[in-house]
């Protein structure tokens, strides 16, 4: 088999000599994990979760072969899935565990280079079998499972893509309008919190509603949500000062 880059070829029958890192939230999947897999000779370092870039450190630290990766970390991480760029860069084999049902999710592991993903309600024979196929450099999926995740992966994002289209004709003007929108702002705040005039507040209202197809203010807010819009770099709605707008 062709080694990771980095690290030493693994023994072809059992997994003495592989270095395995677990990233995993629940205790007790994770210990009967790390016991199952050690009695099978693999040298296994479960990893805290603090934060992602720790994570990532500990796990490198130890150089691994495979990292099983939990994809719904919860806490300061989130989304496991996060990790799986990091860890393939530095030539181990992601093998995603999760009890996600999310085929584009899955297939958007895929696509960042994952090995492979197991699903939480597989018996831990079946994990401890297919953590070893990850070891060895062999197929981890059925090849048409994995192409119907990476097909799901990539209709979803196509579908996202289209519902997100309107909002690409916003100018930035009408997208902070709307952001505001979002938070609840009248046109009176949002003429005072972007030092214009409430008629130029309103003239980005219509804009926005003609370019999204809708009839109210309301009706634009439910569209962004639904279609997923996130305005870009804005986490919150704007101070609003308390005198007269300029």
């Amino acid at each position: 088999m062709t080694s990771a880059p980095g690290v030493e070829p693994v023994e072809s029958r059992r997994l003495l000599g592989v270095r395995l890192c677990l990233v995993e939230d629940h205790a007790l999947l994770a210990q009967s994990l790390r016991l199952s897999l050690a009695a099978e000779g693999a040298d296994v370092r479960a990893v805290e979760l603090t934060n992602a870039d720790a994570v990532v450190e500990a796990c490198l630290q130890h150089r691994p072969h495979v990292v099983l990766l939990d994809l719904d970390l919860g806490g300061a991480i989130g989304d496991g899935g996060a990790l799986i760029a990091p860890f393939v860069a530095a030539g181990a084999r992601a093998v995603v565990l999760t009890g996600s049902t999310d085929d584009a999710r899955l297939g958007h592991c895929l696509e960042l280079g994952a090995s492979g993903v197991i699903a939480k309600a597989e018996p831990l024979e079946f994990l401890v079998e297919h953590v070893r196929l990850a070891a060895r450099g062999e197929r981890v999926l059925p090849a048409q499972r994995r192409l119907d995740l990476l097909l799901e992966s990539r209709r979803e994002r196509a579908a996202r893509d289209r519902r997100l289209a309107p909002f690409e004709t916003l100018t930035d003007r009408e997208c902070e309008v709307l952001a505001e929108l979002m938070h609840g702002r009248q046109v009176d705040e949002i003429s005072r919190a972007l030092f214009v005039g409430e008629a130029t507040v309103r003239t980005h209202v219509r804009g926005i509603l003609l370019k999204l197809d809708v009839r109210s203010q309301l009706a634009a807010v439910a569209r962004a949500r639904e279609s997923g819009w996130e305005p870009s770099g804005r986490s919150g709605g704007l101070s609003v000062p308390s005198g007269p707008a300029n």
